[in-house]
């Protein structure tokens, strides 16, 4: 339990020190991959930890968690993509109390 809240805390704190304008910067990814920037890495790190606490509260699956990895991956990308930072930071905190409250 420690160790996941000192992640969470250590990601909100990355969350918390980023400007307006970092959000949009793009990130290293391999050829042939989506075009990530800072904000689609928050929802994807954010939909694994959202996966996880649904994994520990035995619900079902989200239609995207029964695809192979990268369809996964894509699918996550396509959901929050045209979403403005502030909401994936939103759901990036709601994420954090769930799955705290999951383990």
């Amino acid at each position: 339990m420690d160790r996941a809240a000192q992640g969470f805390e250590r990601l909100d704190e990355l969350v918390r020190s980023r400007a307006p304008e970092d959000w949009d910067r793009s990130v290293s990814r391999p050829e042939g991959k989506d075009p990530w920037t800072v904000k689609d890495t928050l929802a994807h790190i954010t939909g694994a930890t959202a996966t996880f606490a649904r994994m520990l509260r035995r619900e079902p699956p989200w239609p995207e968690e029964r695809l192979d990895v990268p369809n996964m991956n894509h699918a996550v990308y396509e959901r929050w993509r045209g979403r403005p930072w502030q909401e994936v930071v939103a759901w990036h905190r709601e994420v954090q109390e769930v799955g705290m409250k999951a383990l």
